[in-house]
């Protein structure tokens, strides 16, 4: 833990600088009380981590997502406190970023980046609709989508993930598949391990003869397909089907609905995800019943 004189004197020091600051803006007396309130707040919550965080002066991304999930989920604030007590850290960041680069302090690489907490919750397809999804693609005979709605449906890849895979990315053989997927919103890409459905619907739209090129897996008529083009997709099997809201991001749901109810840790759904364990559960716990999800 960090001794408390040091850190009071730095918070001090910098403070008055950002609060002048904020006068030279005109900020209202109550506006510059808040942001002191936030700044003191995420202050301390430095200070008494465990195992000790950097200080306030030399925090990074992750340092803050972390902060994020504290706001949360343990202090069960709502989405609107906790968007403004981030709002306030980014401004305060940026401020630091952009008048003190000559320092010896390590600062977040301006903005700050910050996820914003949506107030929606996501909505997870049950059994019968999922079944009757995929009887509906069957029935159009088309390879194409038929991968789209299976790798959705059961990798939870994103949408922007799917149309930038090439067929480089993906290995089968012995019935066995692995799946590269570079990584739109961190640096780090992931492995997923295909299951059996996901392996045939592939192979039936072109594997074999594909495998290892830099070609697109999903091609529409001008090229690779676009977002717009996936959700148009489901779109249309979706009014078929009586689901007439139905979008990647359902089928993301679904797929994590799905990995919960079998038991997997969080952390390990939150890898695949690829997003935080503590964000994962945020958005996820409230979702349908997962007793509804396909074994």
């Amino acid at each position: 833990m960090i001794e408390s004189g040091a850190v009071e004197g730095e918070f001090k020091e910098y403070w008055e600088r950002f609060a002048a600051h904020l006068k030279q803006l005109e900020r209202s007396p109550l506006t510059v009380k808040n942001y002191h309130s936030d700044l003191k707040a995420f202050q301390q919550w430095l200070n008494t981590s465990e195992p000790a965080l950097p200080g306030l002066t030399q925090v990074s991304w992750e340092e803050l997502i972390q902060y994020q999930e504290f706001l949360l989920i343990q202090q069960k604030l709502n989405p609107r406190s906790v968007n403004r007590r981030m709002g306030t850290l980014k401004s305060f960041y940026t401020w630091l970023h952009q008048n003190e680069r000559s320092t010896k302090f390590r600062f977040p690489i301006m903005p700050v980046p910050v996820k914003a907490v949506s107030v929606e919750r996501p909505k997870s397809l049950t059994q019968v609709e999922q079944q009757s999804l995929l009887e509906a693609v069957q029935r159009d005979q088309n390879p194409r989508d038929l991968a789209i709605v299976k790798l959705l449906l059961y990798t939870g890849i994103r949408v922007g993930e799917l149309c930038k895979l090439r067929w480089a990315d993906i290995k089968i053989g012995s019935g066995k598949g692995v799946l590269l997927v570079r990584q739109l919103k961190s640096y780090l890409d992931k492995r997923i391990v295909l299951p059996p459905e996901v392996c045939a619907a592939l192979l039936d739209l072109g594997y074999q003869t594909q495998a290892g090129s830099q070609a697109p897996v999903f091609v529409g008529q001008r090229g690779g397909m676009t977002s717009t083009g996936v959700r148009d997709v489901l779109k249309r099997y979706g009014l078929q089907v009586g689901l007439k809201n139905l979008n990647p991001r359902m089928l993301r749901v679904t797929c994590v609905t799905r990995l919960m109810a079998q038991g997997m840790d969080s952390a390990d759904i939150a890898g695949l995800m690829g997003t935080s364990a503590g964000m994962m559960l945020h958005y996820y716990q409230r979702l349908s019943p997962i007793r509804e999800a396909p074994p």
